[in-house]
């Protein structure tokens, strides 16, 4: 039987996450650990309430060793570095790995990574609320490609059925240049059409600030038009496509727009020989 340890919520963690390295997921349990602790299992009760409440501090122990990327890199380069080094990490742990994808760590490493994916997010230009929602969805996609990390990576029998499959649909093609699933080239080109997107919505954002928006002339005689007002900074320029331009753009509108078929209330838009025009 191993020498009883000192308990600690940091001898604890450090002991489960050996037992995981070596002998994978199934072996993360709490008698698993208080044996290799040489304690009885209900001593660690004292320390963490239940069995995921240690899962979730051996998952943030795991990410001990992923760096914070330097301030002054490119925030893109700052999010692949943060999210690359977490995957890496969590698959160098295999015992804790899938815990990690389903319940990203919110812990001490967590949160100092996060930090570092928010401050990177926020040099890229969005505004505060879309910052957060981009936030969120690296964070999604992070931990769905590593679940499938865990379960896939390599070019197997179910490889040459995706391929198969995927070629023979309308604008297939069977290549074996298809990524894995769960591999390192699936990973790394995923992000990089989710950074573009990001980097393509700042720009809308960064161009529609520093953009006037022209004020429509005042029609009553005598009276001038309003100075154009700046954007504000949180308005999104409008794209080609977007529903305002049926209306601004000039263009005949659709018959499905027209408000008097479509139950809409008609609004007054002024006076032309005496009759109301309606839109």
């Amino acid at each position: 039987m191993p020498r009883p340890r000192t308990l600690s919520p940091e001898s604890i963690t450090a002991a489960a996450l050996e037992v995981g390295d070596r002998e994978g997921p199934k072996a993360m349990s709490m008698r698993r650990i208080a044996a290799e602790l040489g304690c009885d299992p209900m001593a660690l009760y004292r320390h963490f309430g239940d069995r995921e409440a240690l899962l979730d501090a051996v998952a943030d122990r795991a990410l001990v060793d992923v760096p914070a990327p330097a301030p002054d890199d490119p925030w893109d380069t700052r999010l692949r570095a943060v999210l690359g080094g977490v995957r890496a990490a969590a698959l160098r742990h295999p015992g804790i790995a899938e815990h990690v994808a389903a319940r990203p760590p919110l812990g001490e490493n967590g949160q100092r990574l996060g930090a570092a994916m928010l401050s990177a997010l926020t040099d890229s230009g969005l505004p505060p609320g879309d910052v957060v929602r981009a936030f969120q969805a690296l964070i999604a996609y992070g931990a769905a490609a590593l679940a499938m990390a865990v379960r896939a990576g390599r070019r197997d029998a179910r490889w040459e059925q995706a391929a198969d499959t995927i070629g023979a649909l309308p604008g297939g093609e069977r290549s074996r240049e298809l990524p894995a699933v769960g591999s390192d080239d699936q990973f790394e080109y995923g992000l990089h059409l989710i950074l573009a997107g990001i980097r393509a919505e700042a720009g809308w954002v960064q161009l529609g600030a520093a953009q006037p928006v022209q004020e429509p002339a005042q029609e009553r005689a005598g009276e001038q038009p309003d100075p154009p007002r700046q954007r504000d900074e949180h308005q999104r320029p409008e794209r080609p496509g977007d529903p305002e331009d049926t209306e601004s753009g000039g263009g005949e509108r659709a018959a499905g727009d027209d408000p008097v078929h479509s139950g809409r209330e008609p609004r007054v838009v002024g006076l032309e020989s005496g009759h109301d025009l309606v839109e």
